[in-house]
């Protein structure tokens, strides 16, 4: 393994883990809580309904199809633009929110991890073209992390508008850092 990939994994798996950890021990009245949304508080057509929850499975939508893309894309590879909605994904969706997403965002998590660290040198310099951008597999692996530190951010700020609890993100699990 890269020590890229591997710094990436590091962090990409503490983040992930901390943000279902969050998620879980979060009440469900701030899970379900709603924003005043205006036009300048929206996530375009793929999250309707803007909840804590909702986010959260956006994100498990959103990465769990997208590391097994990459996992197997052709150099070149067109991956689908973050205009588009997830729609190949619609039953993933419907069965988390319906379901015990944190016992599945736990599973998925553990099977991204697994494919990630199986990534090849040859696989992380492929090139993927995704939102009209031009990426290497690598570079739309800390894509998918920013993605997702972008949409903790939104979490804690519905939890802190919600009068919630806030957590310290900063106290990290693990006292090594990568």
């Amino acid at each position: 393994m890269s020590a890229e990939l591997e710094q990436f994994c590091i962090l990409f798996d503490r983040l992930v883990r901390r943000t279902i950890n969050e998620v879980n021990a979060a009440s469900e009245s701030s899970l379900t809580w709603k924003p005043t949304v205006t036009s300048e508080l929206r996530f375009g057509d793929r999250i309707s309904d803007v909840t804590v929850k909702s986010l959260f499975i956006h994100l498990l939508v959103s990465e769990h199809p997208s590391i097994r893309a990459l996992a197997v894309c052709d150099d070149g590879a067109h991956l689908q633009d973050a205009s588009e909605p997830y729609s190949s994904e619609p039953e993933l969706t419907s069965r988390l929110a319906d379901g015990d997403y944190l016992v599945e965002a736990t599973a998925m998590h553990a099977d991204n991890m697994d494919i990630l660290r199986n990534f090849s040198e040859t696989t992380l310099v492929k090139k993927v073209t995704f939102n009209a951008s031009s990426w290497t597999v690598m570079g739309f692996l800390w894509l998918t992390y920013s993605h997702h530190s972008y949409h903790f951010g939104h979490i804690d700020m519905f939890w802190r508008q919600s009068g919630a609890p806030v957590h310290d993100f900063q106290s990290f699990d693990h006292p090594e850092m990568a």
